[in-house]
């Protein structure tokens, strides 16, 4: 994680009070964005990161399912090597502690998932949940154990369909 202390002594923190409107860490990066929204990506060795935007397409539930909204107008910067291919804002405390509400999680395009990945599913609603293939359906469950799993059969697992697995997120600390 990084310090002030740690930067100030390399000279960076008079550059970034100048240049940036918001430092935070995350992780091994370090977020800067500058004063006209742009964010750079640094490693721990301050070294710019490749990055690139992927949409953030909106909300997903922790919780009770929602809708998710498709909002193309919105983008967030990942790191080149993380393999997305949109985000989705986290809603609810279904899956506590891993994923927050107000995290972005990274979701990687595909149709399925192998048993206990988590993955952003659609069942009518939209809703960020570990999946599981049982001989007689479907099962999604949550990370928190306060919160009850969705069991869904052959009858009615015709509906749930997965858009793609979580690859990462983000969180922002301040």
């Amino acid at each position: 994680a990084y310090a002030v202390y740690d930067l100030s002594g390399r000279g960076y923190v008079g550059f970034f009070s100048y240049q940036c409107k918001a430092i935070y860490a995350h992780g091994d990066f370090l977020y800067v964005e500058d004063r006209a929204g742009e964010t750079t990506i640094y490693d721990e060795n301050l070294r710019p990161v490749r990055a690139r935007r992927i949409p953030l397409l909106g909300a997903i539930a922790a919780g009770e399912p929602i809708f998710a909204e498709e909002e193309h107008e919105t983008y967030v910067d990942v790191g080149d090597s993380v393999r997305a291919d949109f985000a989705l804002e986290v809603h609810g405390r279904s899956m506590e502690p891993v994923y927050r509400d107000g995290d972005v999680v990274y979701i990687r395009s595909q149709n399925d998932v192998l048993d206990g990945q988590v993955a952003a599913v659609v069942i009518g609603l939209a809703t960020l949940k570990r999946v599981y293939h049982l001989p007689i359906g479907v099962q999604l469950m949550p990370i928190n154990p306060d919160c009850a799993p969705m069991l869904f059969t052959a009858e009615n697992s015709g509906s749930v369909r997965i858009l793609g697995l979580a690859v990462g997120y983000f969180r922002k600390t301040v």
